[in-house]
């Protein structure tokens, strides 16, 4: 430990706050909260620590951060920020297996409810997840029926040049871009649609009653027949999904299952007493106990949310339970219960997600055992003379056809498994024709060069799809960023490892798992890079075709690629989806153009 570093621990308060340890570089090794600093920053330089990845984060501290706040739950808000800023890699990182659908409200002077799979820190309100696409685009039908909040694309600073649309006339936008409601009026509209989608009905019909015997006292009779007529469809809907209900469960369920020192959390998600939705999300713990994992998970995943269930049912008991509890409850407006169930049909839904987690890790340790990736990674740090476990790998692939469409991957594996949120795309573009190894050098250069002006972690190793061209080109390109990251490459033919240590190649043999490992990680980036390739060429030649259509622009046709997700979609749509994006004119038009028989729509 430094003098400096030292020096800090002995003015630590006694106070809740959060914690930041950092490395010599300055990059953000973990992040955590207590109620007391003092001791719990100074337990983790004591003889005893919890778990083998807190005694590898120790060793590399240099320096310290803290910040004091005026309560625990305010130290667990923070937390929570910081970890989703800095992203430390000796936090519990957790591996979703798909992105599920919300409901974002757009940050602008005339908001739009609007689907997305990506949330993103720009202001906007997200709302969900939801099971699948076809549950978001309900809700959203409904909400512009009941609120008529606009579905334009348009920004609300080029809604000025607009002119009223359809939407209007047959009363299903209030129509802010003629000025025919003001800001404040839409931003009531708004905050109803809010509270409806996080499912306070009884709340948005107290405001909604409350309104109109104002605006009937004022003698604004068609504003309280308006509101009267909101009041009634949502006692309506209300009353119809009291019918359907099964059972009075609603909320989420999530469960725990351990396997050695992998875990899987699965979350069940149950609306009107029926499971709506699934979520699987694997972790790789080095001594964690199943409380942790599971607090870990709770907090990241429902410190977010604007619409947290009112019941969360758990397998198991996890630290600052009654903490979590309270700032969940405050956050959402409603009171929040976390409960292990004992009996009944909660304790028979966590015993099946339990049992579902379990299963899931049965079969990733049969495809990948623990054993052999422990082995793999301790092999590379040996031959290639790491400094430490390479537990963060990158590995680069370029793809081209005929020097066209030039794209590169970057897949990224933590603790020898694929870390999909991590992944990256480029599209080359200073290389003209076909040249692997210029294109490499870009790629590299633009990664390392953004990490490093971003300060953001460095992996342990970079590897390379190819031989000892790309990986020269490779090796050049970091060492112009002045970064110094252990770099390899594994040719495809005779699986030879060549890096700088070994620049004839390394032969690791065969049944190597660290050989193995490798050709997962080159394997998986040329699968990537593949696949955004297919995507680009499908997405030209669906352009292609879209240009000899009359009456299809660049504007229809951008706003149909953004629509859309994959561009070949656009070929076999239904002419009613079509008509969604471009109008009934145009959809026909395409739908006949791209040779889909139209005789039944």
């Amino acid at each position: 430990m430094n003098d400096s570093l030292a020096d800090k621990l002995r003015v630590l308060p006694r106070l809740p706050g959060v914690y930041l340890f950092r490395d010599a570089g300055g990059s953000v090794l973990y992040v955590g909260k207590s109620g007391r600093l003092k001791d719990r920053v100074g337990s983790y330089f004591g003889s005893s620590l919890p778990s083998p990845r807190i005694a590898a984060m120790v060793g590399r501290i240099a320096d310290l951060e803290t910040f004091i706040t005026s309560t625990e739950e305010e130290a667990l808000i923070l937390e929570y920020e910081l970890i989703n800023r800095h992203e430390p890699r000796y936090n519990v990182v957790f591996r979703d297996d798909k992105s599920y659908p919300v409901i974002k409200v757009t940050r602008e002077a005339f908001p739009r409810t609007i689907f997305t799979r990506k949330i993103r820190k720009d202001g906007g309100t997200y709302l969900g997840p939801y099971p699948n696409a076809g549950a978001v685009r309900r809700v959203l039908d409904l909400v512009t029926d009941l609120f008529k909040l606009r579905t334009c694309a348009f920004s609300s600073r080029r809604l000025v040049k607009e002119k009223l649309c359809l939407q209007f006339h047959i009363d299903r936008c209030t129509g802010p871009c003629e000025g025919k409601v003001t800001e404040e009026e839409y931003a009531e509209q708004v905050r109803d649609a809010v509270t409806f989608l996080r499912g306070r009905e009884e709340d948005l019909l107290r405001d909604l009653q409350r309104r109109m015997e104002g605006a009937a006292g004022a003698l604004q009779f068609e504003r309280a027949a308006r509101l009267r007529d909101q009041i009634e469809a949502v006692r309506t809907l209300k009353s119809r999904q009291a019918l359907s209900a099964v059972s009075e469960h609603e909320g989420d369920v999530i469960a725990v299952a351990r396997l050695e020192d992998s875990f899987c959390i699965q979350q069940l998600s149950l609306k009107r007493g029926r499971i709506a939705g699934q979520r699987k999300v694997e972790v790789q713990g080095l001594g964690e106990d199943v409380g942790e994992i599971l607090g870990a998970f709770l907090k990241l995943h429902y410190l977010n949310r604007d619409d947290v269930p009112a019941s969360l049912r758990v397998s198991d008991p996890f630290p600052e339970q009654d903490l979590l509890e309270e700032a969940l409850t405050h956050r959402s407006g409603r009171q929040v219960s976390i409960r292990i169930p004992e009996r009944g049909r909660w304790r028979q839904l966590v015993d099946l997600g339990r049992q579902n987690a379990r299963l899931f890790l049965e079969a990733q340790d049969a495809q990948s055992p623990r054993e052999s990736i422990d082995s793999g990674l301790e092999e590379l740090k040996e031959h290639l003379n790491l400094s430490c476990l390479p537990v963060r790998i990158e590995g680069f692939d370029i793809s081209t056809l005929q020097g066209t469409h030039t794209v590169a991957s970057m897949v990224s594996f933590r603790d020898g498994l694929q870390d999909r949120s991590s992944y990256r795309r480029f599209k080359i573009q200073k290389v003209e024709g076909q040249d692997d190894f210029a294109s490499m050098f870009e790629v590299v250069s633009r990664r390392y060069g953004r990490l490093s002006k971003e300060g953001k972690p460095l992996p342990d190793l970079i590897l390379i799809d190819g031989g000892k061209g790309q990986l020269a080109a490779a090796s050049a390109a970091l060492f112009e960023t002045g970064l110094q990251i252990p770099i390899c490459s594994l040719a495809k033919k005779q699986e030879i490892v060549y890096s700088l240590r070994h620049p004839d190649g390394l032969d690791l043999g065969p049944h190597s798992p660290g050989r193995r490992l490798l050709q997962r990680v080159r394997d998986e980036a040329h699968r990537f890079a593949i696949t955004y390739h297919r995507k680009l060429r499908a997405k030209g030649g669906i352009e292609t075709r879209l240009d000899g259509i009359p009456g299809v622009g660049p504007a229809t046709r951008s706003k149909l690629l953004r629509a859309f997700r994959d561009p070949r979609e656009i070929a076999s749509a239904p002419v009613e989806r079509l008509q969604e994006v471009v109008g009934p004119h145009l959809a026909r038009a395409i739908h006949g153009a791209m040779g889909v028989d139209d005789s039944e729509s």
